[in-house]
């Protein structure tokens, strides 16, 4: 019985992570998250619903803003809904995105970066990070573009300012995100950064 409940409940959570990673970068409020469980059927008081919301966030999974109304991923969260790392306890195995999901905006990141380190020392507009990943044949929208650049953002790899709600942004590699590009430092989870060719 009580195994049960646990499978349960970390079901919950899963769903819930997934209806929050589906409005990045936006925040997710209460009231979407539970509609969004259900439409799958599960229903919660909202006692139940912020207490799943609290768990996650003492993980460090999740982030509140609007004394706890609106939710967000933080970038532990986003990789662990990407599985880009170990499970942690109370998480359900279950797969919340697809190999090819995960794969794309794991490249994506990575190529932000590489468009980013070409302009070191001047930066770039969100245009022409879109535009450059459009011309190596890897369109993004620009809810993508901006989802991956808060990722990046809250990793400290690239600095971000402007309107990002739109394009209408720019932005430049940190010390931290030269150091990845450079290989002096681990990619962190969440990079699809080649292996080094050159070193066979």
């Amino acid at each position: 019985m009580y195994d049960q409940q646990r499978i349960i409940r970390e079901e919950v959570r899963g769903h819930i992570l997934k209806a929050i990673d589906r409005h990045r970068p936006e925040a997710t409020g209460i009231g979407l998250i539970n509609r969004g469980l259900t439409h799958l059927g599960i229903r919660l008081q909202d006692d139940e619903l912020v207490g799943h919301l609290k768990y996650l966030a003492d993980k460090d999974i999740l982030s509140s803003a609007n004394r706890g109304a609106d939710w967000s991923l933080t970038p532990y969260g986003v990789d662990v809904v990407e599985g880009s790392v170990e499970r942690p306890p109370g998480i359900p195995e279950m797969s919340m995105l697809s190999h090819a999901e995960v794969q794309r905006r794991c490249e994506i990141r990575w190529r932000i970066l590489t468009v980013l380190d070409i302009t070191r020392t001047t930066g770039s507009l969100g245009e022409t990070v879109q535009n450059c990943l459009s011309d190596v044949d890897f369109v993004v929208s620009d809810k993508e573009l901006n989802r991956e650049m808060d990722y990046l953002s809250a990793k400290n790899l690239v600095l971000w300012k402007g309107d990002t709600a739109s394009l209408e942004w720019s932005a430049y590699l940190t010390v931290e995100g030269a150091d990845v590009v450079d290989y002096e430092n681990d990619a962190p989870a969440g990079l699809a950064r080649p292996k080094k060719f050159w070193e066979g």
